[in-house]
C-alpha cells in the first residue's frame, strides 16, 4: 500500500466559506476511482504545525499514486489551493510496520506525526552510529503499543517522497477511540517520556529528530489504518 498525508495550512485571509469548499473537494476526491480509501478532516485543537486540514489517500501501490499526481485531478487540487494555502506539508511512503488491535474502530481519532532524523546533531556523528540510532528510535516507536493499551492501530513508516518545511523521514500514525485516549493516555505514558522522548530532547546525548515536527490529529469515521497490510508480528 502506498500512502499520502498532506497538511495544509490557509492564509490567514481565506474565508470560512472557501476553507470549506476545499474540505468538500477533498473529501469527493477521496472516494475517486484509483484510490483505495482516504480521507479530508479538519484538525483538532491542539496540533503542533498540523494545519487546518488532514488529507490523507492510500493507492495499491507507487504506480498508482505516481498516475494520480500526473492526471488532471491532481492539478485541479494544485490550482485550488495556490492561491489559498499558506504552507503544506506533504509525505508519501509504503506503508511500514503496523498493527491492529480495533479493525472495526469508528468514531475515532486519527493522529499522525511527522518527523525528520536528519537534525544537525546527528549528522556530525559518524553515519554508522545515525543509521543505530535511527534503529533504535523505530524500535522503541514501534515498542509503544506494547505499553500503552490507548493505541488502537498503528503503522510507522519511511518516507519516500517530501515537500514543505523539512525532509520528513518518517511518519508515525495511530488511532485511538477518543481525545483522552490521545492526550492523556499516550501522550503523558511513562514509557512515552522515559524511552521516546529523548529522542526529541536537544540536551539528550542521543538528541536524533529535527526540533520541527507536525504533531496533528482529527475526528475519523471508520479506520484507515485496519484495513491496511501489515506485519501479523506486530499485532498485540
Amino acid at each position: 500500500m502506498f500512502k499520502q498525508t498532506q497538511l495544509i495550512q490557509f492564509n490567514a485571509d481565506t474565508s470560512l466559506a472557501r476553507c470549506a469548499e476545499v474540505y468538500t473537494y477533498l473529501q469527493s476526491i477521496s472516494r475517486t476511482t484509483g484510490i483505495v480509501r482516504g480521507f479530508a478532516a479538519p484538525t483538532l485543537p491542539g496540533a503542533l504545525n498540523g494545519g487546518d486540514l488532514i488529507w490523507h489517500l492510500q493507492f495499491d501501490d507507487e504506480v498508482a499514486y505516481t498516475q494520480f499526481r500526473a492526471g488532471d485531478l491532481w492539478r485541479s487540487v494544485e490550482e485550488m489551493l495556490q492561491p489559498l494555502a499558506a504552507n503544506i506539508e506533504c509525505v508519501g511512503y509504503v506503508g511500514g510496520d503496523s498493527g491492529v488491535r480495533a479493525p472495526s474502530l469508528q468514531d475515532g481519532v486519527y493522529r499522525t506525526l511527522l518527523v525528520s532524523a536528519t537534525q544537525p546533531q546527528a549528522a556530525e556523528k559518524e553515519t554508522q552510529l545515525v543509521a543505530q540510532f535511527t534503529t533504535l528510535f523505530t524500535q522503541e516507536i514501534l515498542a509503544m503499543p506494547q505499553y500503552i493499551d490507548g493505541i488502537r492501530n498503528w503503522q510507522l513508516s519511511r518516507v519516500s517522497y517530501a515537500s514543505g518545511t523539512r525532509r520528513w523521514t518518517h511518519v508515525w500514525e495511530q488511532e485511538f477511540d477518543d481525545l483522552a485516549a490521545l492526550q492523556q493516555q499516550y501522550m503523558q505514558h511513562p514509557y512515552h517520556w522515559a524511552h521516546v522522548d529523548r529522542w526529541f530532547d536537544w540536551e539528550s546525548p542521543d538528541w536524533l529528530i529535527d526540533r520541527r515536527m507536525c504533531h496533528t490529529f482529527c475526528r475519523l469515521d471508520a479506520s484507515v489504518l485496519a484495513a491496511v497490510e501489515h506485519n501479523p508480528a506486530e499485532n498485540n
